[in-house]
């Protein structure tokens, strides 16, 4: 390092013409120690630019004030190598940035020389080793992001003594431990993602002062501090999904007037089990609250009303819990409630014992609802007039309930609608001509009922359609001509039914189709040739 530093000192002192190029020495040798040390820069911009042709303050990437480097900024060059322990001498860098690259190796703790370092992002690169504690001698850092790296060991108590520090992401690496209780002290610290890094774990912090906070995939245990909504004045997203966190949700989330996201899916059903009622009692006071998850849990017990009092909600997903009906009530009536919420477009309730009655007031949630899953319910009675009125709808689920009755006109309203789910109820009557005028439709599923009647020839209207299954009712008659148009199926299943007829050759214009079931039908004739033109075709059973 010395030695290229004299040297370049002779150089500018034999070589008047290159004094107008030169800057501080210290800064210069550090770039190019920088640069000799990458191994491989596919795009060749820093061994074309990087050159003593041109000043280093006007090098790709470099930016300075008063002659001194400030900024060094790389991202996403592809570049490979190692970042030198002489990248410590730009002592007046403010910005490194070196991004998204496939440097390896480990952080030199001469990074801690950098006192002037507002932004240090590492993010997306192959970095090993620890994490150098010497970092907390940057006290002037704001940012720091190590995140998608392989590092490894634990977090270092020193990083709590960068009280200037807003931002912290260490996601996506390999650290073990706990997290320190010394990151309590970051009072400015708003933003910190800790998640999958597998083998953090022990107590989450109470001392903690931040808007988001991500601490999934990793094993943290024991119960949420009871007082950590009074310590999160300015709380906004919480994460915890799959940890091993137990029991209680604290009461002092109900004073998170800000929290806009919260999720506590969690993979270890049996981990955690709470009453659901418990859990929306303490956060039903966030009135900011827009995201709201709590799937794949083992939540019992009814849907509380209290779920109306967020009305900011956009995003509400109970699915796969055990949570149920009010107790002797016939119709689902936390529905009614949840027409508070004018925002929310995911209503997302499959996979839970509810039992019950839609009520006609399903017709009144949300003009923006655009998802509404719920399969596998319980839900019994007819399918409401009223949710006709759902226009935004692109997703209805409710396959596998024990729905009754015909498939309402009102679904001509649904002209949104690209998924209808309807398969495994007692739904009877003909094919509901009205589905052919939703054009947007691609996926039309409504087997195992006891729909009977012709295919109408307006099906051949639906010419989005990719899948279709109406297999297991009671359909007869010959397929229309129409049917044939369909030319983007792909997954065709007419079978157990009682259609008719020949097959025409006009079956060769399914070129998209890769399954084709029209098993158990009463289909007559020869197999028409066509049939082997298709290309895509995997499975067929006839």
């Amino acid at each position: 390092m010395n030695i290229l530093i004299e040297f370049l000192a002779l150089l500018v002192l034999f070589c008047p013409p290159c004094l107008a190029k030169q800057t501080n020495f210290t800064d210069y040798a550090a770039l190019l120690a920088f640069k000799s040390s990458l191994l491989l820069e596919p795009h060749n911009i820093l061994s074309k630019n990087w050159t003593s042709e041109t000043h280093l303050c006007s090098w790709y990437g470099v930016s300075c004030l008063n002659q001194r480097v400030r900024g060094l900024q790389l991202p996403n060059l592809a570049i490979q190598g190692s970042i030198v322990s002489d990248i410590g001498n730009l002592t007046q860098l403010a910005v490194l940035d070196l991004s998204s690259n496939d440097l390896n190796g480990n952080l030199p703790s001469e990074l801690g020389f950098l006192q002037q370092l507002r932004l240090l992002n590492l993010t997306g690169n192959s970095l090993q080793g620890t994490i150098p504690p010497n970092l907390s001698r940057c006290h002037l850092l704001q940012q720091l992001h190590l995140s998608d790296n392989m590092i490894k060991g634990s977090i270092p108590q020193e990083l709590g003594l960068l009280n200037q520090l807003g931002f912290l992401r260490l996601n996506n690496n390999n650290l073990t431990g706990k997290i320190p209780s010394l990151l309590g002290n970051l009072s400015k610290l708003e933003y910190f993602y800790l998640h999958e890094n597998d083998d953090l774990e022990g107590e989450i912090p109470s001392e903690l002062g931040l808007q988001i906070v991500d601490l999934s995939i990793n094993t943290f245990s024991g119960e949420l501090p009871s007082d950590l909504g009074n310590y999160l004045p300015i709380f906004e997203r919480l994460f915890l999904d799959s940890n091993r966190i137990t029991e209680k949700i604290p009461a002092s989330l109900s004073n998170e007037s800000k929290l806009i996201s919260c999720s506590l899916k969690m993979i270890c059903k049996e981990i955690f089990q709470v009453s659901l009622w418990g859990f929306t009692s303490a956060i039903c006071n966030a009135s900011k609250l827009v995201y709201l998850e709590v799937a794949n849990n083992s939540f019992s017990g009814q849907i509380p009303m209290m779920l109306g009092n967020l009305v900011h909600l956009k995003n509400l997903n109970l699915q796969n819990n055990l949570l149920g009906n009010k107790p002797g009530a016939t119709y689902l009536d936390f529905l009614n409630s949840l027409v508070n919420c004018r925002n929310l477009e995911y209503l997302i309730l499959e996979s839970n014992p509810l039992n019950g009655m839609f009520p006609e007031s399903i017709g009144n949630l949300s003009s923006k609802m655009k998802v509404l899953p719920a399969a596998n319910c319980g839900i019994r009675g007819s399918i409401p007039i009223s949710l006709g009125n759902l226009s935004s709808l692109i997703y209805l689920g409710l396959a596998n309930n024990n729905l009754v009755g015909n498939v309402h006109p009102s679904f001509v309203g649904l002209q949104n609608l690209e998924r209808l789910y309807l398969t495994g109820n007692k739904l009877q009557g003909p094919f509901p001509t009205e589905l052919c005028s939703i054009q947007r439709l691609g996926v039309l599923h409504f087997g195992e009922n006891r729909m009977s009647g012709s295919i109408p020839s307006c099906i051949g209207n639906l010419t989005e359609l990719r899948e279709m299954s109406i297999a297991a009712n009671n359909f007869n008659y010959n397929l229309p001509s129409s049917f044939w148009r369909l030319i983007k199926l792909d997954g065709l299943n007419l079978s157990k039914n009682l259609l008719h007829g020949f097959l025409p050759s006009d079956v060769g214009n399914l070129k998209a189709v890769n399954i084709m079931d029209l098993y158990f039908n009463k289909f007559f004739g020869e197999i028409p040739n066509s049939i082997g033109s298709l290309q895509n075709l995997v499975s067929l059973d006839m």
